[in-house]
């Protein structure tokens, strides 16, 4: 008898719920694995880096992260989600452009600008905490281009070296997250 090793999915992180229309990002403690989801075609996918797209309903899904390894054992854990309407949604970026944009969140706002530009983005970080952000950038394929950590009061300059495209900016305070969307257009 060979007793073969099973591999470990880990543990789900990231936002139970969401508005139509937002994007999550989920991460796990888990590697080597696939991301997936149940009732794809009704509320939205997941991309292969864990950013998980809305569609156009409203609804419920599971996120799913399977491990396989070679042995063919495998591991899989779930993460559910709900998808909502949001009515008295706070002002959305994902929409809009214009020069200055900003997303109101609790004490926090963000804001990006120029945006669109043809060089680097500027975040703006305003609020009545002191406490450490966590700022990820990345592409629409959610490839983390820009990693790093700012508290309110500070600008932080990033994307100077991106090429042409839209990426998802995501601000992490506690359990509040806004994603902002900034647009990099040729010179």
């Amino acid at each position: 008898i060979t007793i073969l090793e099973k591999p470990t999915a880990g543990t789900i992180t990231g936002n139970a719920s969401v508005c139509r229309g937002d994007t999550i990002q989920f991460t796990t403690t888990g590697t080597g694995g696939t991301w997936s989801s149940s009732n794809i075609s009704a509320v939205g996918t997941i991309n292969q880096n864990g950013v998980f797209i809305t569609g156009t309903n409203a609804g419920t899904t599971k996120i799913m992260y399977i491990v396989t390894n070679a042995n063919g054992c495998s591991d899989t854990t779930y993460k559910g989600i709900s998808i909502t309407n949001c009515v008295n949604k706070k002002p959305s970026l994902a929409n809009a452009v214009q020069s200055l944009k900003e997303l109101y969140s609790n004490d926090l706002v963000a804001s990006i600008s120029p945006n669109p530009t043809n060089n680097r983005f500027n975040l703006r970080l305003k609020g009545n905490s002191n406490q450490r952000m966590e700022i990820k950038v990345s592409d629409m394929n959610g490839k983390i281009l820009f990693y790093t950590f700012g508290t309110a009061g500070k600008n932080i300059y990033f994307g100077e070296e991106f090429p042409t495209g839209m990426y998802m900016v995501i601000i992490q305070l506690d359990k509040t997250v806004i994603t902002l969307k900034a647009i990099k257009i040729k010179q």
